[in-house]
């Protein structure tokens, strides 16, 4: 983790540093683990849904899974190495391959549990409707 990124992790750590639901569903969250590489995401905020975006270049739909429990999102999967025949070597490596995981907690209004999943040119597009309201949430009579 970059020095930059733990400073901003920390400043937004700060109970007093209020944050609304999305700009929290920003600092969306990955499991600290070397052996797992990045998974870059988008979360885009429109007035009826919110659309998720990932970065999956080379990965089949079949080695991904999206698992949702209540407000948060689990895209996990694995890039499969290309190898072209067992007698050649790199010169140069730099793609990723291995798993991946990432864990996305989504705004409350978010209906998780009526999200689509797409795939389209390396990306994988989740969409998923917003509510107009919370459910179970109290209204309270101010007096």
């Amino acid at each position: 983790m970059s020095i930059l990124n733990f400073a901003s992790n920390k400043f937004f750590d700060d109970d007093d540093y209020a944050l609304s639901a999305v700009a929290k569903a920003r600092l969306a969250y990955d499991n600290v683990n070397p052996n797992l590489f990045p998974l870059n995401v988008d979360l885009i905020e429109a007035p009826t849904m919110y659309v998720v975006i990932a970065d999956v270049p080379g990965v089949s739909k079949d080695r991904i899974t999206v698992s949702v429990k209540d407000d948060k999102i689990l895209i996990e999967g694995k890039r499969k190495k290309k190898v072209i025949s067992n007698e050649d070597s790199y010169l140069i490596e730099e793609r990723r391959n291995g798993p991946f995981k990432k864990m996305l907690q989504m705004p409350l209004d978010a209906d998780t549990q009526k999200m689509t999943a797409k795939m389209e040119d390396g990306l994988l597009v989740l969409t998923v409707p917003r509510v107009s309201s919370i459910e179970g949430a109290k209204t309270i009579n101010i007096a």
